[in-house]
């Protein structure tokens, strides 16, 4: 008994209540949408990406990017850290819009250049010029170490340089997305900030050159020079001191002016810097540590930083996509939106249920409202777009549990047909996919570009016969009748009769395609043709209302695969995307396919029933071939023509004559085979007007 409507709204509802975080954030469905997010900004940079969102709950990182396509960790901690699906989903956001950020606004050439200067303890892209006297000083120091070949110095120099710049070049693209940017992407990346924050505040550090790089991190989120609160008090100056560098680093549009910040920062915190490398200098003569072995102190505690991608040159360079500057008014929204974020984030604690109503949620006992004025940090698009992810998420899940039951029950039918002595002892396989991916859905688009306009001219063909059909009509001038049409007794030509016809529902018209996917079909485009005509033929009776099926076949030494495309009740309505993967293989044992997928036909109400075969030659299969075949062929032609289904056998190969000899006057000669479509679609426009 097929499940119906209500049923199915039923368990929708039930499985949005118990849909997991994995199972809304590693979905295809959250992907899309994250992608839908991305081309909008990416399109106006002329930057074309991919995005890749998977569940990996032991990897640390939570996104990065290779310059084309971001990667993003849906099970990472920054994300995991918050109450509510909304401000999970706000956070995912963050994370593509920063990882997009870099692919729009850094230049990774002049990334790569620094570290590269830095590998050999020079300055990038110069050494720094008018120092105070105590900045010479300690730019003397690094010299002398450079000088003496240190690998200590050299090893902490590069790592502190690159993690500075991580810092700045993630600030600066945060402030431009910001800046350009508003709503979900602001948003995200602002809560994400606040995760970060909070952090570094409560664990400042273990030592003061961490306590001092934290407080850059949080400077670059802020803007605000009250956070040199967090660290000690014998290190406050320093942190004030650091601020208009840092300021400079991350509002310069100029990739190379933000290097020279690093150069500063470092100069500045090279008192820090100097006892480590000594420290690890010694620690490599006394115990045979190498530099690498000291490094992971410099950032213990530490957010591990974007991963920059290697050989990748020119990505960002040079976009200016809107603004020339973060201007001082951009810097106090930012600001005012993050103390909102915050204490709408504080506010929020309770996880909130999935069943939401119109501007409240019931959780845990009490009812969290919502406030649907709240200021443009896009809270409001959030809540929507989640919804609506989420009866999409349930809606493919309930298909794919609908979808494996209907497979079940179709190999439960295989099983129970009686195909005859010429299959005895054949196993039947149907396969049937149960999700269309992304790859089938692309190329189908691709087909039917071509395609649709073939299906439309067919439409229009018959258009005034079906709407007459469903309308209902009026014949007249008749010779024969039960109804006189008395004005036309004057004429005297015998035309005295009319008949009226009532309106039809329905076309009363049922076909089914079964298509020879054996290994020959993949011989001069008789697949790929094959496939366009299963795709046109579909795509006409779903516009017609026609109920259709089709399917494909073939076989190996004792076993025939069946494989279904298109049912007459879709369940997901995927089927014209499980058409495009058809493939060839194998041989051909048509009796048997046939059989099943009459027997299918059978089953069906109209009084039109219409099954057509696609093929390219004989029936060849282990011990089932040649005039036996053949016969068995005959045989299923016959009986079925009995019970109402009327068989074609369309022959597209060079066996052409051996199937006119199978099929008689059910055969049908497609010479041209890029007019099957055509052809095919033609023969059941035949019969609806045979009918009507």
């Amino acid at each position: 008994m097929r499940t119906t409507h209500l049923e199915i709204r039923k368990m929708i509802q039930d499985q949005k209540k118990s849909l997991t975080d994995k199972e809304i954030f590693s979905s295809r469905t959250f992907q899309a949408y994250l992608m839908d997010l991305a081309e909008s900004a990416a399109k106006r940079c002329g930057v074309s990406l991919k995005i890749i969102c998977q569940w990996h709950e032991l990897e640390e990182t939570a996104a990065q990017t290779n310059g084309q396509t971001i990667f993003i960790n849906a099970a990472n901690q920054i994300t995991a850290s918050f109450p509510t699906w909304k401000t999970k989903l706000i956070s995912m956001v963050g994370l593509l819009a920063h990882e997009l950020a870099h692919i729009l606004f850094t230049d990774f050439s002049v990334y790569h250049a620094f570290l590269k200067a830095y590998s050999n303890m020079l300055f990038y892209p110069s050494e720094p010029k008018d120092l105070s006297v105590t900045m010479e000083q300690n730019l003397k120091e690094i010299k002398e170490f450079r000088s003496k070949g240190s690998l200590a110095a050299s090893a902490i120099l590069l790592e502190t340089a690159k993690d500075l710049l991580n810092i700045l070049e993630d600030g600066f693209v945060n402030m431009r997305m910001c800046s350009e940017y508003q709503g979900l992407y602001r948003t995200g990346i602002l809560q994400n900030n606040l995760w970060s924050i909070e952090r570094f505040k409560n664990d400042p550090g273990s030592n003061a050159l961490t306590c001092l790089r934290n407080f850059v991190l949080i400077y670059t989120m802020t803007m605000d020079s009250r956070q040199t609160a967090f660290c000690p008090e014998s290190l406050r100056d320093t942190a004030n001191q650091l601020i208009p560098v840092i300021k400079q680093g991350i509002r310069t549009f100029q990739p190379r002016e933000r290097c020279g910040c690093v150069n500063l920062l470092l100069l500045q915190l090279w008192p820090y810097v100097r006892p480590m490398i000594e420290q690890a200098e010694q620690k490599m003569k006394e115990q045979g540590q190498k530099p690498e072995e000291i490094l992971e102190k410099i950032g213990q505690g530490c957010l591990p930083v974007s991963v920059v991608p290697e050989g990748v040159h020119d990505i960002g360079k040079a976009k200016v996509c809107g603004i020339s500057e973060i201007s001082e008014e951009t810097i106090g929204q930012i600001q005012k939106e993050n103390m909102e974020i915050q204490n709408v984030v504080e506010y929020e604690k309770g996880r909130i249920e999935l069943e939401e109503t119109e501007d409240s949620w019931e959780c845990g006992g009490r009812i969290l409202s919502y406030d649907r004025d709240y200021g443009g940090s896009g809270y409001g698009k959030a809540v929507s777009d989640l919804q609506r992810m989420l009866e999409n998420i349930a809606v493919n899940t309930v298909n794919q549990k609908l979808e494996s039951d209907y497979r079940d029950k179709l190999k439960a039918q295989a099983s129970a047909i009686d195909y005859g002595n010429a299959h005895q002892g054949i196993s039947i396989t149907v396969h049937r996919i149960l999700q269309a991916d992304e790859r089938l859905v692309d190329s189908y688009h691709q087909h039917m570009k071509l395609l649709r306009p073939v299906s439309k001219r067919l439409q229009q063909m018959i258009k005034h016969f079906v709407k007459e059909q469903q309308a209902g009509s009026k014949h007249t001038g008749l010779y024969f009748g039960k109804r006189l049409e008395t004005r036309n007794v004057v004429h005297g030509d015998g035309k005295y009769f009319y008949r009226n016809n009532l309106p039809k529902e329905s076309l009363d018209l049922a076909a089914a395609l079964l298509i020879d996917q054996s290994g020959s079909m993949s011989s001069r485009d008789r697949l790929t043709n094959a496939r366009a005509c299963a795709a046109v033929i579909y795509d006409f009776c779903q516009a017609m209302n026609i109920p259709v099926m089709v399917y494909g076949h073939n076989s190996d030494s004792s076993d025939v695969d069946l494989y279904s495309y298109a049912e007459f009740d879709s369940i997901d309505g995927q089927d014209k995307y499980r058409i495009m993967d058809m493939a060839s293989a194998g041989c051909n044992r048509d009796g048997a396919a046939l059989r099943f997928v009459a027997e299918r036909l059978l089953k069906r109400p109209e009084r039109t029933r219409l099954l057509i075969l696609i093929s390219d030659g004989q029936p060849a299969a282990f011990g089932y071939s040649g005039t036996a075949a053949e016969a068995d062929l005959r045989g299923i032609k016959r009986e079925y023509a009995n019970k109402g289904i009327t068989l074609f056998a369309a022959a597209i190969g060079e066996d052409k004559e051996n199937i006119r000899r199978i099929y008689g006057d059910g055969y049908l000669d497609i010479t041209d085979l890029h007019k099957l479509p055509v052809r095919l679609t033609q023969l059941i426009i035949r019969y609806i007007q045979k009918k009507m």
